[in-house]
């Protein structure tokens, strides 16, 4: 029983026994979906915005190739970090998306590519 408990959340009473279903300590990743599922919604669009501009099928993940990808993906989350937060524009005159939904999408690429190198 001890092996069920939520040993990270023992604040919880409730959720310290055993239920049948041993997800203590994993991470609960509905709490991403519930309180950012709108924003995740609009990174999504990001994605499906580019995809639609170079498209790669079946996956559609055309931004894997591109060469020097990490220096020029670091270069495209500065433009737009600098947009919203230096000049004061909100949206992507290009996409219509909020500039801080493709800096996401920017930071997505360099997480992955990033991640892939080491």
């Amino acid at each position: 029983m001890e092996d069920c408990m939520y040993n990270w959340l023992e604040v919880r009473q409730d959720m310290t026994k055993c239920d049948g279903k041993a997800d203590g300590g994993k991470v609960r990743s509905s709490l991403l979906n519930v309180q950012f599922g709108v924003h995740l919604e609009q990174v999504a669009g990001v994605l499906t915005f580019g995809a639609n501009k170079y498209p790669k099928p079946p996956l559609d993940n055309s931004w894997r190739d591109v060469p020097n990808a990490v220096p020029r993906y670091q270069d495209a989350l500065y433009r737009h970090l600098t947009a919203y937060f230096s000049k004061g524009e909100i949206t992507d005159p290009e996409s219509g998306y909020n500039h801080l939904y493709h800096a996401a999408c920017n930071l997505l690429f360099l997480m992955e590519l990033t991640q892939q190198e080491k």
